[in-house]
């Protein structure tokens, strides 16, 4: 049976930079190494985490806000980051006066790990908007991003925080939002670009549909759910 060696001090340097450019099973059959495949999978693991600024991504993100104008609103407990640059506000700004064009949110929370000081999941909240060139065009293009919202926090208030400061920025509202299924997005976009909750949005187009004169102001938005699997 083949004993496995410990690897420390410069020889563990060494393979930290070996294992950045190989896998570790390729590193040990073209080498043929008396290292176990679970010392290499550790030493490449420790060898990414090398290259953070810290261990806990918060922290980065704290020491990133300082220069980075890519960051633009940040909250540690709970735990919130608006994400966007002034190019793509502008660009925002364009999109809306264009009536054709559909924006669409959704949320992803298996792409970033649990946060040190985050008590629940971080997701990111992904506010996009249809390619212009779609219009003209039977290939679908890549959509483009108008903004990213990471939280811990999942409900209405802290989403719609994230549209009002996007709304404050441009002074106009989307024609179309595309949504799925969550009560939480549905009613944040709602209550952010209408100014009214999900039930008076109901309302109005409830009375609009059955002929009914509505005391309510017409919403600016109109919000679409949907989901596809």
């Amino acid at each position: 049976m083949r004993l496995k060696k410990r690897v420390v001090g410069t020889e563990r340097q060494l393979l930290k930079k070996e294992l950045q450019s190989s896998s570790c099973s390729t590193y040990l059959y073209e080498n043929d190494s008396d290292m176990s495949l679970s010392q290499g999978q550790k030493i490449k693991s420790e060898a990414k985490l090398s290259e953070r600024l810290s261990k806990n991504y918060i922290e980065d993100i704290l020491l990133l806000s300082q220069s980075n104008e890519y960051i633009q609103h940040l909250a540690v407990k709970p735990f919130y980051c608006h994400l966007y640059v002034d190019k793509q506000i502008e660009l925002y700004k364009k999109l809306l006066k264009m009536k054709e064009i559909s924006f669409h949110v959704d949320a992803t929370g298996g792409i970033i790990s649990k946060a040190y000081a985050a008590s629940n999941k971080v997701f990111e909240y992904a506010f996009v908007a249809q390619n212009p060139n779609d219009l003209q065009s039977c290939n679908l293009k890549p959509h483009m991003v108008i903004a990213t919202l990471l939280s811990s926090v999942h409900n209405s208030a802290t989403i719609e925080y994230f549209f009002r400061m996007l709304t404050n920025a441009v002074t106009l509202v989307p024609k179309i939002i595309v949504v799925d299924f969550s009560w939480a997005l549905i009613n944040a976009t709602c209550i952010a670009f209408n100014n009214c909750d999900i039930s008076l949005y109901l309302k109005y187009y409830y009375n609009e549909k059955m002929g009914r004169n509505t005391e309510f102001m017409k919403p600016k938005t109109v919000i679409t759910s949907m989901h596809c699997t």
